[in-house]
């Protein structure tokens, strides 16, 4: 009898086992083509394309002053005009990507007045 039990108690841990494995699995797969669909979601003609890039701009506080020019040919997005500071230059290289734009050409220009300014060195005291 108390083999039975045993054998009994395995057996419900081996089939608990493979039920939380197979749910496992299930789950990891389900989310696949979740992000496939995603991917495929993004523009691939170059007027779409164009069209996100400037909807992402014209949304965009940091670009929103002095909007970038930008074309796109082949799937390269090129943007050319004058960037508040690095960091708005980088937030349309990633907007341009995030568009479905396959290479970017930034050709922006950073604001003089936004670069830092040299730090001299302290003089010493005596």
């Amino acid at each position: 009898m108390k083999r039975i039990n045993a054998v009994l108690t395995i057996a419900v841990f081996v089939l608990l086992t493979c039920n939380v494995m197979a749910q496992d699995m299930q789950k990891k797969t389900e989310a696949k083509p979740k992000a496939a669909k995603a991917k495929a979601a993004l523009p691939t003609a170059d007027a779409d394309i164009l069209k996100c890039i400037q909807d992402k701009f014209a949304g965009a506080a940091s670009l929103k002053d002095k909007p970038p020019s930008v074309t796109v040919s082949g799937g390269t997005a090129t943007i050319t005009g004058e960037a508040k500071n690095g960091g708005a230059k980088g937030a349309a290289t990633r907007y341009a990507k995030g568009c479905g734009a396959k290479q970017v050409k930034n050709d922006m220009t950073v604001a003089a007045g936004a670069k830092k300014a040299e730090k001299k060195p302290a003089e010493k005291k005596n």
